[in-house]
């Protein structure tokens, strides 16, 4: 289940980047419209993308709505670089290894030195970098950006 976005004004928004990014290539492989019998609410459809390249508008632009887009890669090399291909700092997720009859071949992101590093999926810290702000968000490292040290010392 998913809600509306805030506002009428976002929702054209949605729908202006869909269709910037449809017109550049984009193929809609689920969603990007508005959900038929929704006609009260700022709803649209979860919208899945797949584009050929990191040119397409919808991705360098922050959606903020059910929309993401789908990019093949062929190393990692070159999933780190469409993952820093961007003036904002977004997560970005890796396929699981990828298994051939000689054996699994993992995938390890964390070994390039990025100023964006690719994502994982979980409960792990949201890194906020670049144009997309500052901080962390969820898990421990995000509840410490709310927390201040006190010292208490209790004695004689």
């Amino acid at each position: 289940m998913i809600g509306p976005v805030i506002s009428a004004r976002q929702r054209q928004r949605i729908e202006d980047l869909v269709a910037a990014g449809i017109g550049a290539g984009a193929q809609v492989v689920a969603g990007g419209k508005r959900p038929p019998g929704l006609d009260r609410g700022y709803f649209i459809e979860p919208t899945v993308l797949r584009i050929e390249d990191n040119a397409n508008p919808v991705a360098q632009q922050e959606v903020f709505g059910p929309v993401v887009t789908v990019q093949g890669y062929r190393d990692i090399d070159e999933a780190v670089a469409i993952a820093n291909d961007s003036e904002y700092g977004w997560a970005a997720a890796s396929t699981p290894p990828t298994c051939q009859p000689d054996g699994c071949r993992a995938s390890h992101p964390q070994r390039h030195s990025t100023s964006q590093p690719l994502g994982r999926l979980g409960l792990h810290p949201d890194r906020r970098f670049k144009q997309s702000g500052i901080g962390r968000e969820r898990g421990v490292a995000g509840l410490r950006e709310y927390q201040e040290i006190k010292h208490l010392v209790v004695g004689p």
